[in-house]
């Protein structure tokens, strides 16, 4: 299976995977607005591979 970084550049030249990766990140987006609405933090961190993405992961709408 490749890894997040792997599948962001494939989905460039695949329409499937590409929406499955923007399905993703609506729930993911989701999730952390669910978190933002029910603690009202002063800061939300998100790390690791998702972080990385920067355009990658803007670029899914």
């Amino acid at each position: 299976m490749p890894k997040g970084e792997e599948l962001f550049e494939l989905m460039e030249n695949d329409l499937h995977l590409r929406e499955a990766v923007e399905e993703w990140a609506l729930f993911l987006a989701r999730g952390v607005y669910s978190v933002i609405s029910m603690f009202d933090p002063q800061v939300v961190l998100i790390g690791g591979g998702i972080s990385e993405q920067g355009e990658n992961l803007s670029a899914t709408r």
